[in-house]
């Protein structure tokens, strides 16, 4: 078991002999030659505190009980930082202690009963350990606990930032701090602040009520989020910023006031494999030149968007499920120019993908299917890459472009929309490339009010009404596509107009009411070296136009 003493049983923390005990320690051995002390705290970087800690090191623990009167124990956990030395063991007996503690000895510091306290803690939070919801440390006046040490530890104990302060419950500078199976909270300002390159693990705790953030990391700060509940916080539940880097994994980040996550002014971080649901303003925000990198993670029932990239925002999606948001599952805007990758997106009230506001972005081998609205709209200028996605099963179109939305769509494979497949209304003109277009509910593209686009190489077919239709001063460039549909492979009334050459044109419809090209008599397009069935038609012969009625119009 371990050593016990009191009051007058060690030195202060912090000096060489200490070190070097707990160095040795650690090894199991002595050292065979002194080191300077620079090189033994880099050798103890590598060391976990859960291991550095360890009860079967035999630490000395220092016993803290608030109500004890025992000569050796001490009845305040400053009293024990003070006269604790490095790798000592600091517990705890129940109890409310008010006191702001300042960490700068390697000590650990568990609630009695605690079974973090040794080998193989467990998932479970603050609230079933024995004795962990019992010790409560809380200050009104200043942070709760500040941890400057090269290496420290929590665990099992509550703690709380009650005051009118402004203050962080934890604040950690330094070093790695490892606060474990901890209730964390503040009246007054942000549960856990992290600053200055400081590297932090912060485990199976709940990091809740904050009137800030749950979590800030800013000014370079690191380190390790993991299997925590974050709620119920004023503003977002991890915040990222200038240039920090956390990892933030498998946690509940839920029904926080802001955003769930939002990385911003140069932040980082990789989120992967976390429950993001349920937030006032988005599971994840980007923006202002952060570049976050999400992977495996489930963003659901968000009361906004359910990912929000805005402000020149960058960062990397992979794999991620965006699922049932009141907004769309991705909303980008302002210059801002996401990866975005793998992910399935389905089931939002508004589109899949909204990129507006001169937004852009890479989109690729995303499944998008069953939002309110479209699979993607493109609109305001903006011009994102879209390729090798599914878009399917869309309420209205599968792509809209509008209001000077451009854009490149290649190699996606686009069906079973209610709508068209592809919309473009004016003034817009993406590049469609070697797209599959079929089996939508509408025309297989449609260009209207003085919407434009070059497809190219494309198959459009199977559609309910036309392969490509344009109306109302819509005027596509139409080349090299194969567009076999079951009323009229080119469809255009209203003033439609467009250039079409080198296409392969075919009415498959069982009625045969359509024989390639329809076109009113207030249409003026270009046909060029089209293919009609078995009969090439070239140089835009009359022969080559359907005459048709227009009672089949859609």
């Amino acid at each position: 078991s371990a050593h016990t003493h009191g009051g007058g049983g060690a030195a202060g923390g912090g000096g060489r002999p200490s070190l070097e005990v707990w160095l040795c320690r650690l090894l199991r051995r002595p050292l065979p030659v002194a080191l300077p002390e620079d090189v033994m705290w880099h050798i103890l970087s590598f060391v976990p505190p859960d291991v550095a800690f360890h009860l079967s090191l035999r630490p000395l623990t220092l016993l803290v009980d608030k109500a004890g009167s025992s000569r050796g124990v001490f009845t305040t956990i400053s009293a024990a930082l003070r006269a604790a030395a490095h790798g000592d063991v600091i517990l705890v007996k129940p109890g409310v202690y008010r006191e702001s503690l300042r960490l700068d000895t390697c000590v650990s510091i568990v609630a009695h009963g605690c079974p973090t306290n040794g080998a193989g803690a467990g998932r479970a939070g603050p609230g079933t350990l024995s004795g962990g919801a019992s010790v409560v440390i809380t200050s009104a006046r200043d942070h709760t606990i500040t941890s400057a040490a090269p290496l420290a530890r929590v665990a099992g104990v509550t703690l709380k930032q009650t005051g009118n302060c402004g203050r962080s419950c934890v604040l950690t500078t330094h070093g790695t701090l490892e606060v474990r199976s901890c209730a964390v909270s503040s009246a007054c300002g942000l549960c856990v602040e992290v600053t200055h390159l400081a590297t932090p693990r912060i485990v199976h705790s709940r990091i809740h009520d904050g009137a800030a953030a749950g979590l800030w990391f800013r000014a370079g700060g690191g380190g390790l989020v993991e299997g925590c509940e974050i709620l119920g916080n004023g503003w977002s539940g991890v915040q990222i910023s200038e240039g920090a880097h956390p990892a933030l994994r498998c946690c509940y980040v839920h029904d926080n006031k802001s955003a769930g996550v939002i990385s911003f002014a140069g932040g980082r971080g990789l989120v992967s494999h976390n429950d993001i649901a349920n937030n006032g303003k988005g599971g994840v925000q980007v923006r202002s030149a952060a570049s976050p990198t999400l992977r495996n993670n489930r963003i659901r029932d968000e009361r906004s968007a359910g990912c929000w990239i805005y402000e020149g925002g960058l960062g990397r999606f992979f794999g991620n499920e965006i699922v049932d948001c009141c907004w769309s599952g991705f909303q980008v805007e302002e210059g801002s120019e996401p990866l975005v990758v793998a992910n399935r997106l389905r089931g939002n009230r508004s589109a899949g993908v909204v990129v507006y506001n001169r937004g852009g972005g890479v989109y690729a081998f995303n499944d998008i299917s069953g939002n309110g609205r479209c699979g993607v709209q493109i609109k305001s200028g903006s011009a994102p890459l879209l390729r090798f996605n599914r878009i399917h099963h869309e309420k209205q179109a599968g792509v809209l472009t509008a209001e000077d939305g451009t854009g490149l769509l290649e190699d996606n494979d686009i069906f079973d929309c209610q709508w068209s497949g592809v919309q473009t209304e004016g003034p817009s003109n993406p590049l469609l490339r070697r797209n599959l277009i079929h089996h939508n509910g509408g025309a297989g593209f449609i260009a209207y009010q003085c919407g434009s686009g070059t497809l190219l190489a494309n198959k459009i077919y199977g559609n309910s009404k036309y392969g490509v239709q344009s109306k109302t001063g819509g005027n596509p460039i139409v080349r090299g596509n194969d567009i076999h549909d079951r009323a009229f492979a080119i469809y255009l009334t209203e003033a439609g107009a467009g250039h079409f050459e080198g296409n392969s044109l075919h009415a498959l419809g069982a009625s045969r009411q359509g024989t390639g090209v329809f076109a009113s008599a207030d249409c003026s397009p270009i046909l060029s070296d089209n293919e009609f069935g078995e009969l090439e038609i070239g140089g835009g012969a009359p022969a080559a136009v359907d005459s048709a009625s227009e009672d089949s119009e859609h």
